[in-house]
Order: structure tokens, then sequence, then C-alpha cells
């Protein structure tokens, strides 16, 4: 009986084909696109051709038994050339990674930055600018150009030129059921073409920091132009996986449409991603991902798995079938569930100077602001981070650099990073300019290597004996930090002691540090309530009119003027009192001395007569 649908099917399909009707049209209840040109963007993936995700968008077929082992098998894994970095297994995938979702650490890496055909997870990417940029009640009207610009025979949900459906619904539908024409339509809603969308999506990938990727549509129908490698894959998963909506989505086993305004009946459709079921492929934790295939990309696969605190995103790429896409993924994840463990690093002391950072983690030029001193902290940074390492290394083999410019703290075992926090730089930095912005005794510059155009070596010499000398005082204050606190479990009494006494010193400095920084920011507080005025002072004069600035400054000229009339009016009045009250006392002083004379004249006559 089966047979006979199955064979009723083919010749319906066939029939239509025959006829000119377009295969759009044609969806399922049970009539969904075979897969047979085998580049369907969607989730149908084969050994050669028709393999596929058991979702009802392909026939399936036996797997392909060969024993050969494929070049890809050898390709290099990475994360196994670092020092203490337990070893992965080989994988057929072209390439692959595995990434702790909340640190961005790449626990697992296979030729990760390779660019590959990134089929149907494009769709991740297109759904997270959706959730950014849309609305899930926005209603979108399907064009003629978004159902009948896709390859025939590639994944669809039989939507029609004029339906409508939901941002809610279209989403789900791109997600689940990887319906083409469906991504077609949101990405047109979103950005008014699929060109512009495009745009939008390499614009997103470029904000992640994907270095290996460039999008052409938001399907994923092959394009020699529209490619990605692992490493890019799983920094727009981790960057959806923030959207509480797209984890719903994604974790979603079934869904459907209801009647819309063109079509009568319902559409039900299922989760292409086996990994959410209870049989067959099932994975403990995992809750949803991205299936994809083209010809061209053969099997890809993200997925997205927690266990208790642990969050993992898998990324395999060109695959040879499904069922193998599948069990690499699973390979990888156990691998990285079983070798790995979170380390919580106290950051509470993280408080060098800028002295310290410039003697020691900072290589470069920095402009210091003069108004502060170079004992005052450098940047703040949280009280704790999470650093995930190999289980029983040493915490102590965590090497620590600081970005100023990207404002992050990094941390690297061996040369590998496995964890960063974010900084805030203060304002004992004015900026950063041009050197390294820090250096390992690993790293070697590109300044140190590089020749000018003239041919002679430029001044990254002088970078390189600094860097040198630097690594040098680095290394030693370093030892000295160790073998200190080895001294200190090893002699507690004598520790405290010590620790008494370096308190009593330092207690003072400490006040007096905090006095200091008190008044700095007693300063800065002022200079930025100056600085206000005087931008409101400005914003004032902008919203005036030239005439109304005339008039206050004519206004103010003439106030000035009398100003100093009047002052001129007093300083003549004084002038004219001081010289009557000199008059009044050259008088007063002549009369007196008139008056002496007098009597004098009359005592000499009064002499006379008495003789």
């Amino acid at each position: 009986m089966k047979k006979g649908i199955r064979y009723l099917t083919i010749v319906l399909l066939v029939s239509l084909l025959a006829s000119g009707v377009p295969v759009h049209l044609v969806y399922a209840t049970g009539i969904e696109n075979s897969g047979e040109n085998g580049n369907s963007a969607g989730d149908t993936g084969s050994n050669k051709k028709t393999e596929d995700y058991n979702d009802g968008n392909g026939s399936e077929s036996s797997e392909d038994t060969t024993e050969t082992i494929p070049e890809s098998y050898y390709l290099p894994i990475e994360s196994n050339n670092v020092e203490g970095w337990p070893k992965g297994d080989n994988i057929e995938a072209d390439a692959a990674v595995v990434m702790d979702a909340a640190t961005g650490t790449f626990l697992y890496s296979k030729n990760m930055t390779a660019k590959e055909y990134p089929a149907s997870i494009t769709k991740i990417m297109t759904t997270l600018l959706a959730l950014e940029h849309g609305n899930l009640d926005d209603v979108i009207t399907f064009s003629e150009n978004a159902v009948y610009s896709i390859e025939p025979g590639s994944t669809h949900l039989g939507i029609k030129a004029g339906e409508q459906l939901t941002m809610r619904q279209a989403l789900y539908g791109i997600m689940l059921a990887s319906a083409n024409e469906i991504s077609n339509g949101v990405a047109e809603h979103i950005a008014g073409s699929v060109e512009n969308f495009a745009q939008m999506m390499n614009d997103k990938a470029a904000e992640l920091g994907c270095v290996n990727t460039h999008f052409v549509n938001p399907h994923g129908l092959h394009d020699e132009n529209h490619y990605t490698c692992a490493k890019d894959m799983a920094l727009i998963m981790q960057a959806a996986l923030k959207n509480k909506m797209f984890c719903k989505i994604i974790d979603t086993v079934e869904y459907s449409y209801p009647k819309t305004n063109i079509t009568d009946e319902e559409r039900y459709f299922m989760n292409h991603h086996k990994m959410l079921y209870e049989e067959g492929y099932s994975y403990t934790g995992c809750l949803g991902g991205k299936t994809g295939f083209t010809d061209d990309a053969l099997n890809t696969l993200v997925t997205y798995v927690k266990r208790d605190k642990e969050k993992l995103i898998s990324v395999v790429l060109r695959t040879n079938g499904a069922e193998k896409a599948y069990q690499e993924s699973r390979q990888i994840l156990d691998y990285a569930f079983n070798n790995f463990t979170k380390e919580k690093l106290d950051l509470s002391r993280e408080r060098e100077s800028a002295a310290q950072l410039l003697g020691i983690n900072y290589v470069g030029e920095a402009v210091i602001n003069q108004d502060q001193s170079l004992k005052n902290p450098a940047f703040q940074v949280s009280k704790s981070t999470s650093l995930n390492l190999p289980k029983g290394a040493d915490v102590k083999q965590v090497i620590r650099k600081y970005d100023f410019k990207a404002k992050k703290l990094e941390f690297f075992y061996h040369g590998w990073p496995v964890g960063k926090t974010r900084i805030q730089v203060e304002p004992v930095f004015v900026k950063e300019e041009k050197g390294p912005q820090y250096r390992t005794e690993t790293e070697k510059p590109e300044s140190q290597t590089g020749q000018g155009e003239s041919g002679q070596a430029s001044d990254g010499n002088t970078d390189r004996k600094a860097a040198n000398m630097l690594d040098r005082i680095s290394h030693v204050f370093i030892s000295t930090w160790q073998k200190l606190d080895i001294f200190i479990k090893d002699n507690t009494v004598e520790s405290a002691v010590i620790g008494g006494i370096l308190l009593v010193i330092f207690v003072p400095l400490l006040v007096i540090a905090i006095t200091r920084n008190h008044r700095y920011k007693k300063i800065l507080k002022e200079r930025m309530k100056e600085e206000e005025i005087r931008k409101q002072l400005e914003e004032e004069i902008q919203r005036k009119t030239p005439q109304e600035i005339e008039a206050e400054l004519r206004a103010e000229q003439e106030a000035e003027w009398r100003s100093e009339q009047r002052a001129e009016e007093r300083r003549i009045a004084a002038e004219k009192a001081a010289r009557e009250l000199d008059a009044a006392e050259r008088l007063l002083e002549e009369q007196r001395s008139q008056g002496e004379t007098g009597n004098m004249v009359d005592a000499g006559t009064h002499l006379k007569e008495e003789e």
C-alpha cells in the first residue's frame, strides 16, 4: 500500500512538471518536494543525492557503505596543537567546531576558518536579523519574486503570491521547515529587497567578528559568493542564542499554519533537527539548531546543547550524509563535555595601575592624562569570570592580555583563548596610539617582520627591542609573584607578621590615595559641570537667529558703555570733590596762619605800651 502511494506521488509530480505547473505550488501534506535536484538549501541531504533528515522534504536512501577514508578526515585540527589540550578525534567533516556559548571559547576546532558553503544554516542569520529589525506581529505579504525566484524542487511550504503570514509564523517556517520562499518574503519585508537584506547580513557578520563570511541571499541556495566558516557560524549562533524568541523557536518540535487569506487548509510541519526527538538521533540536552543541504555544500549542521550550566554550540560543515552529520556532531560534543570544566577566576583585585601596565603588560604608546597619576587605577573589571580549561589543568598557567582599544581582558592557556571579560578603562588613559596593544613571548607582531615599500625595515626593530625587554620584566614579575605565593603558603606566621607591618605602612598611604582620588573626582565633576554649561551656552547660541544674537551683542555693548560712562562720571566727581577738599584745607590753613600773625602783632604792641 505504502509503495503504491509513493509511486502515485511520483506520477503526480511528473505529470505536474510535464504540464508546466510551477513546482513551488506543490507542498506537503504528503507531496513536498523530493529534493530530486539535490539543491534544496533545505535539509535534504545524501551521500549521493537523496539521503535526508527524515523531515518529509526528501526521499530516503541507504547510506554509502564505502570504507574509503576521505581526504577531509586528515584536515588539521587546530585545537590538537595546543600544549596540554585534550586530543580530539578526527572526523570526516571538512570543518567543525565546538564553542562554549557563554565564554566564546572554542573547545574543538577543525579547519575552523576555511571557507565553506553553508546551505540552510544561513537561515540562523536571517532569523536573527528579522528578530532584531522586525515585529513578531507584522503581517508579511509574499510577492511573486519571493515565491517563484527559488530553485525548482527546493524546500518550501507552498506559500502563494499574495498570501499573508505574521512574522512569528514566518520565522517558525524558516527555522523548523527551512522554507526558502518564506526566507525571501521576510528579507523583502525587513529590507525592501533580498539584495538589501544580504547587505544587512554581511554588516551583522562583520559586527560579530566574522572574517570569512559573505552572504548573497537569506536562504542558502548555492552561490559561489555565498560562504562562511565553522568559526563564524558559531559566532552567529552565539549571538542568536541571546534572543529568547530565537531559543523558543529552535526548541519547538512541531508547528502549524492556520488558514490564510488564500489557503483554506492548515499546514503542519516538524523541526528538521533530529537531535530534538526522543528516538533515533536524540541527544541529551539538545535545544535545537539548524540543518542544511545542497549538492555543493553537502550536509551542514548547527546544534545547541545545554547540560546543567554548560551551554555548547557545535558546527559541522560539508559532511557526506545526514547520518554522518549527526554522528560527528555527537562525537565532538561528547569530547567537549568529557574533557573540559569551568574554572571561576576571582578578579576582585584586578586593579593594575597605569604604571604597572605600561611597565609590564602594555607595549606601545599610550598618552597619559597629565592631570592623572600613574599610580591611579587604569581600569576596572567584574569581580569574577569563568574560564574553559582542560580537566586537571593548572589555572596558574593562564596568561592575561589587556586590549584597551576593544576594552577587554583576555585569558590564554598555552596561547589558546579560554575566556574573556569586559574592562572599564579609567580616564588615566586619554587614548592609545600606534604600537601593539599587548604581546606575549609567542606572538610576533607584523610590524617586526614587515618591510616598507623602499625595502627597508620599518621601525619594528625599536618595537621589538622594547617588547623583548618588557617581556623579560613581565617574566621576572610573574615568577617573583609565584614564588611569593608559595612562600606565603609555607610560612603562614611569618607572612602574617610581615603583612601586619606592611599594613601599618600602607594604610596611611591608602588613605592619602583615597583622599587624592576623591579630590580628583571632585575636580573632574567641576570640569564636567563647566563643560556642560559651555555646551548649553553653545546650544542656546545655535538656537538663536543672527538678528537675535546681534541685538544681544548690541545691548551688551550699550550696557558696557553706560557702565563705563557712569564709572567715568564717578571718577570725575571724586576728583572734583578731592580738589574742593584740598582748597578748603588750604583756606583753613591760611586763616589759621593769619590769626596767629594778628595775635603776635597785638602782643608786641602791648609790651611796648608797658615799657
